[in-house]
């Protein structure tokens, strides 16, 4: 995970944006990432939603049923919630 997010953080400008990055949060729970090692707060996560994704301001959140690229994979264990 850490080598996809570092990757996407120094790709050109733009060239990734609008891509999840494999970072969710339940409901009244901390982020966490694909693989269920906690965030650690490297960097703001904007927006209300429940899965982190890329865009030209930094780190969003959104709801997780929107259709976006992924940065590397997507894990098989992603599971999109109506939230």
């Amino acid at each position: 995970v850490t080598l996809c997010l570092l990757l996407s953080l120094f790709s050109p400008r733009g060239s990734l944006s609008e891509h999840w990055i494999g970072l969710r949060r339940e409901e009244g729970e901390p982020w966490k990432w694909v693989n269920g090692s906690e965030f650690n707060n490297l960097f703001p996560i904007r927006g209300g939603g429940n899965c982190a994704y890329l865009n030209d301001n930094g780190v969003s959140a959104s709801r997780c049923i929107t259709e976006r690229h992924w940065v590397c994979n997507k894990p098989d264990a992603i599971h999109h919630d109506p939230l």
